[in-house]
């Protein structure tokens, strides 16, 4: 393989409904691809799309330059401290227990 020309995210589309009916596409993106100077693409899956909404149609967008990309602006909401996670149930299992 040769120098790398683009850089693509996989994505599949799942259409919902806003609360005033009008229709949308969720991209959810499930890996990434990229274009070779010898005219190649290869993509990189990271997750496989499941469900009775998925038709097998896979997109591919151009990613953007990171300058470009810019991180969500938080909320107030957001910037609230995390309450610490529940305290972990005993199943019955020991972590030395599992043969893996």
């Amino acid at each position: 393989m040769g120098s790398v020309v683009k850089r693509y995210d996989v994505v599949a589309g799942r259409k919902y409904s806003t609360r005033n009916g009008e229709e949308k596409t969720h991209w959810i993106n499930v890996g990434e691809g990229t274009e070779w100077d010898d005219g190649g693409i290869s993509l990189r899956m990271h997750a496989i799309p499941v469900g009775d909404w998925f038709t097998g149609d896979l997109k591919l967008f151009e990613r953007k330059p990171k300058e470009e990309q810019q991180a969500p602006q938080r909320s107030a909401r957001s910037n609230a401290p995390r309450q610490a996670a529940p305290a972990r149930q005993n199943d019955g299992f020991e972590d030395d227990d599992i043969p893996f």
